[in-house]
């Protein structure tokens, strides 16, 4: 399995183990505050039953992180013979990071976490495009006659 794979799959393991972990959190506290009738441990039970609700949202997002859309679009640009620069956007936070497993599941080489909204990752990217670009020397510059320039 290569890399991206393997990491998505280990995304999706993970997912399983925290809502497996947060359901069994949820059992036991719910029985030791029938046995004990503590609210300490009804505190607790309830920040178990909020933590497995995050595990639930975070488990529908890697799951369904990547539409049957994106992985035809990442076939049709593999065969453009030019250069493709894979950006995923909406990653605003650490907290975030696993979301992106599932692009690593298309095959793709490499991929650009970014947050346009707070401009996470996007000098990353602009470093990268810029050096895609062929190196020009000045006397190198063809220009056509038949263009109209403005200066």
């Amino acid at each position: 399995m290569n890399h991206p794979a393997r990491r998505a799959a280990l995304m999706r393991g993970a997912t399983y183990a925290a809502l497996a972990v947060a359901g069994l959190l949820i059992v036991i506290k719910t029985y030791a505050w029938l046995l004990s009738d503590s609210v300490a441990m009804l505190s607790s039970l309830v920040d178990s039953i909020l933590d497995a609700l995050a595990s639930v949202i975070n488990f529908v997002a890697v799951r369904h992180a990547l539409t049957p859309a994106d992985r035809e679009i990442v076939r049709i640009l593999a065969r453009a013979n030019k250069p493709v620069f894979h950006v995923v956007n909406k990653l605003d936070g650490p907290g975030q990071d696993p979301l992106i497993a599932e692009f690593w599941e298309t095959g793709v080489e490499m991929l650009y976490p970014i947050s346009a909204q707070h401009g996470g990752g996007v000098f990353d990217l602009m470093e990268e495009v810029i050096a895609a670009f062929p190196e020009q020397e000045d006397g190198d510059v063809e220009l056509d006659a038949s263009v109209t320039r403005i200066a």
